[in-house]
């Protein structure tokens, strides 16, 4: 059983803030350069990690999921707790994917009609509505969406993974952590298709097979078995060393300047996440007003970034790139696009997803108060149980 949670997490939302910029920033400069990390060193690999930042994400989902929801399965399965589960989930992720892949698929058919684009793409279209374009069956509209088609596998399977990682016995804890381990050196030794454009050598993603889902899973349940191991003792377990923190912390900022150590830098992500639950000088700096910011339009940040970068493609295409000087026109593409995705994420946040959210989470309420009732009976009783 999983015990006391900790104080403050805020420091995890501003961690997920600088990632999903680190995620654009780093499109930005493969979109400008095109090149791989094999020969690059210090910070210039640094920025090309970037691609990282999804699996700190799916570390990130998979302990605040075990935070927030894994004792909804403390006591075995509930259909009626996975329903909420799954509506509180649909109702966080789901609005403003479908809004931009709905302006995507507009956009697509103004430039090649409406017949040209749907011919022989209905499966496609399908598996996009249904987030599961990811499990192996086809391309992502919203290419970034990529990873919440993944993730939503790890949401559909949670009651099973919260068993193994949350609520099952020790040896099923070290079973499920050991393989996903093994999921990520199966990565980081299998060879790409041969039509997959690759970075790092875990840069996996997009393509037609499961690789991009195991990458998610092992990322996921690390999240999920950091929770575990970490409130394993109550909230005094959530204290890590203050050397081992910033120890961690420095040794996976030398992997990500470096090529070619992404597995370790991988790895090293849960510790830079429990240490995050300290008060820190990191922590700190996390939980400041505009990282924090960043954090609660990271989603938005993270799903708008690629159209805005098509449209900045283009301007870097026209003359106004010799009229500047090229160097110039290029520092200020980069300025405008991150100011641009930021007001466009906040506006999408404001407007879009947070009225999207409480109107789902009302639906919840009549769709189901049985459900609502047995949710809340249940955190009542988890309360009680680490009293």
């Amino acid at each position: 059983m999983v015990g006391q949670r900790p104080a403050n997490t805020d420091a995890l939302t501003g961690l997920r803030g600088i990632a999903a910029l680190w995620v654009a920033v780093f499109h930005f400069d493969i979109l400008l350069e095109k090149s791989s990390l094999s020969r690059q060193f210090g910070p210039r690999a640094l920025l090309q990690h970037g691609y990282l930042a999804v699996d700190i994400f799916f570390v990130l989902s998979g302990f605040v999921m075990a935070l927030s929801y894994g004792h909804y399965f403390a006591r075995g399965f509930s259909g009626r707790k996975y329903g909420v589960f799954m509506m509180r989930r649909l109702a966080r992720v789901y609005p403003l994917y479908i809004a931009m892949t709905a302006l995507t698929v507009a956009l697509l058919m103004r430039h090649a009609g409406v017949v040209p684009l749907l011919a022989g793409r209905a499966g496609e279209l399908i598996s996009n509505i249904f987030l599961a374009q990811n499990w192996g069956f086809s391309r992502c509209i919203v290419v970034p969406a990529w990873s919440i088609s993944v993730e939503a596998l790890a949401y559909v399977g949670f009651p099973l993974l919260a068993l193994v990682f949350l609520h099952g016995a020790r040896a099923w804890l070290a079973a499920g952590t050991l393989l996903c381990l093994a999921g990520f050196v199966f990565l980081a030794v299998h060879p790409p298709p041969a039509s997959h454009a690759q970075i790092g050598i875990l840069d996996i993603h997009q393509d037609y097979s499961l690789l991009p889902d195991i990458r998610c899973l092992a990322g996921f349940g690390l999240g999920l078995g950091s929770y575990r191991y970490a409130s394993r003792g109550g909230a005094a377990a959530w204290r890590i060393p203050p050397w081992v923190n910033l120890a961690g912390s420095l040794l996976l900022l030398v992997t990500l300047m470096v090529p070619r150590l992404d597995l370790l830098s991988v790895l090293l992500i849960p510790l830079l996440i429990l240490g995050l639950l300290d008060d820190g000088i990191l922590a700190r700096a996390l939980r400041t007003r505009a990282v924090l910011f960043l954090g609660e339009v990271s989603y938005a940040l993270y799903l708008v970034h690629g159209d805005i970068l098509v449209v900045v493609d283009r301007l870097l295409a026209t003359q106004a790139a010799h009229s500047v000087g090229r160097p110039a026109a290029v520092t200020l593409a980069l300025v405008s696009f991150v100011v641009t995705v930021i007001a466009v994420a906040a506006a999408a946040h404001t407007l879009l997803e947070v009225p999207a959210r409480t109107w789902i989470r009302r639906l919840e309420a009549v769709f189901d108060r049985s459900a609502e009732r047995e949710v809340l009976a249940s955190e009542r009783q988890g309360r009680a149980d680490m009293s």
